[in-house]
């Protein structure tokens, strides 16, 4: 399913996620490939993080239910995450208080969102940036691992 949810993000997206998750490049440095300033780079690489963590919470509703459910279900992943606009938010919980299939749904959507940081990052981005994740949580995030040398840890 992470490999699936990589593979529904718009090409731009992959490629700053690869550059800077995987091959620890900094906005900088990934600026050129995408012509772009690297303040838009790291835009992005956030906007292409949450995309794809919304995406993987996505890829779990592999049946939309009944047709009054499918506008809801589609709209649970970015849900879970809390990224709904106030309009779309309220009308996904008023469909919540009173759809047993959708409430179970959306249960297992924030169960698997709670523990997404430790399951998305390993399968989607490989071994570097779950090692980088990894030190980064047993630090406090402090310090980031990065070729195989700990760096203080800088806020984009």
């Amino acid at each position: 399913m992470a490999g699936q949810a990589f593979g529904s993000l718009p090409e731009r997206w992959q490629l700053v996620l690869w550059h800077t998750e995987v091959e620890g490049e900094t906005p900088a440095r990934v600026a050129p490939l995408l012509g772009v300033e690297p303040g838009a780079v790291a835009a992005l690489a956030y906007r292409a993080r949450e995309g794809l963590k919304q995406a993987y919470l996505q890829a779990h509703i592999t049946d939309l239910g009944s047709e009054a459910c499918r506008p809801i279900m589609a709209q649970l992943g970015a849900h879970a995450r809390g990224r709904l606009g106030k309009r779309n938010t309220r009308t996904v919980r008023k469909h919540l208080e009173h759809c047993a299939e959708c409430q179970g749904m959306n249960s297992m959507l924030k169960y698997i969102n709670s523990h997404i940081g430790a399951i998305v990052a390993p399968a989607v981005l490989g071994h570097a940036a779950a090692t980088r994740a990894i030190v980064a949580r047993l630090t406090g995030g402090k310090r980031r691992l990065r070729a195989g040398r700990v760096f203080r840890w800088r806020r984009p």
